[in-house]
């Protein structure tokens, strides 16, 4: 049988944790893909139990089994852009920096170390070296304050905190780095975007306030990689991104969606087709 009519839409591999709640890890990256017309292509790094309340573990998988779900997916489809979340060990670093030396795409790294609820998934600072070896390859690295705190071994906790570190996150190896700010006391956030060659741009938007917040850093960095495999730069991509994720706070802010903290409500971007 002969099909016809074929075409292609960007496809994206997420490499992260899965999560029951539905809220962050591969569920929230596949949601989003679906949302903004690109095809979610996913390699679980971990089992997470957790549900709204918090994480209550973490099971870890068979590094021969995170091996073989690369060589799976590569084998067959090569995708427009990688998203990485959370890496949940030093093997799987050290794999996953091999495959890509050898691949040609743009590679956005959200480097989850910690929940939104406390749980620590990782002895961060066994991950620190790791995450420097992994930076040559990635071009967008996406911590939020908390995150940064944990790679620059410092206190980062306000925006003068934020500029005062842009020295020495600019000297990091990989192409851009979006300080999510999320995290800063003010009804007015501000991420901003520092890239290899000196140019900053902030980004300013209203603090929603709900509980259904988790999930947020996984979904800018999806919805980011899929501006990008759709074809927009990455300041555009990321004013995109940002704005995609402000809306669905807003959907999701009066939704009850369990005893604590809920995801975000998805939705879907019909500006022109998504598909093209």
């Amino acid at each position: 049988m002969t099909i016809s009519n074929q075409f292609t839409i960007p496809t994206i591999l997420a490499i992260a944790g899965f999560d029951g709640s539905g809220g962050a890890g591969l569920q929230a990256d596949n949601k989003t893909f679906a949302a903004l017309g690109c095809y979610g292509l996913n390699v679980l790094s971990a089992l997470s139990i957790q549900n709204t309340l918090g994480v209550k573990s973490i099971l870890d998988l068979p590094m021969e089994s995170f091996k073989m779900q690369l060589d799976s997916i590569f084998e067959d489809s090569y995708p427009h852009c990688i998203k990485i979340g959370m890496l949940h060990s030093k093997e799987q670093f050290n794999v996953l920096i091999s495959y890509l030396k050898a691949y040609d795409g743009f590679v956005v790294y959200d480097p989850v170390l910690v929940s939104s609820s406390g749980y620590q998934f990782i002895n961060q600072q066994d991950l620190i070296p790791h995450i420097y070896d992994l930076m040559p390859l990635i071009n967008l690295i996406t911590p939020n304050l908390d995150e940064l705190s944990f790679i620059l071994s410092t206190r980062i906790k306000t925006l003068d905190d934020v500029k005062a570190a842009i020295p020495n996150i600019s000297k990091w190896a990989c192409e851009a780095i979006l300080v999510k700010g999320g995290h800063l006391n003010s009804t007015q956030l501000t991420d901003i975007l520092v890239e290899k060659n000196q140019q900053i741009q902030y980004y300013q938007h209203e603090k929603i306030e709900s509980m259904n917040t988790h999930g947020t850093g996984c979904t800018l960095s999806s919805a980011i990689a899929s501006y990008i495999a759709k074809g927009c730069s990455l300041t555009v991509a990321v004013e995109k991104a940002i704005q995609y994720v402000q809306e669905a706070l807003k959907r999701a802010k009066d939704v009850k969606l369990g005893q604590g903290k809920g995801g975000l409500i998805q939705h879907i971007d019909l500006v022109g087709n998504p598909f093209l």
